[in-house]
């Protein structure tokens, strides 16, 4: 299965390199279907299926990198001229430029989603190790009060 969701991951880039997938919208929200479905076997999964979801997480992001360096070296930019060169709308036709905003904020909604989603569960867990800590009628922390100086003899 994971490898199923890294050759989809793989094709879809291939394709926007050959010019077979032209639409940075669609490019983005197939893109961002295939990291949502890594992210719930990362969160949902066996330890086997996370295990294997990290892995294919770091391959996805050596991918990523790689191909970003791919692009750089392509046109002759660093990372801080591909980003201006990127938020320049006299870049880009009035379309180019709409399917790229609609694509950015796909992209940022994505990452809020993810980041509320995973807020919740951190917040679900640390209340269940709460309260798992009060049935379990552990040892209490010791007292955090002032501690007293003991007086010295004159």
């Amino acid at each position: 299965m994971s490898q199923d969701i890294f050759n989809k991951f793989e094709a879809l880039f291939r394709e926007m390199e050959s010019g077979q997938h032209p639409n940075v919208e669609k490019f983005v929200h197939e893109a961002l279907l295939i990291l949502n479905s890594l992210r719930e076997k990362m969160v949902q999964g066996t330890d086997e299926e996370r295990a294997k979801a990290l892995e294919l997480a770091q391959r996805m992001q050596k991918m990523l990198e790689q191909r970003a360096e791919k692009a750089m070296h392509e046109t002759g930019m660093n990372a801080q001229q591909l980003e201006e060169f990127l938020s320049k709308r006299s870049n880009f036709t009035d379309e180019q430029w709409n399917s790229f905003q609609k694509a950015r904020n796909e992209m940022v909604d994505y990452q809020k989603e993810t980041l509320n989603q995973t807020m919740s569960e951190v917040s679900r867990a640390t209340q269940r190790s709460k309260e798992s800590g009060k049935e379990g009628g552990g040892a209490k922390p010791p007292s955090q009060g002032p501690k007293k100086r003991p007086r010295l003899q004159a």
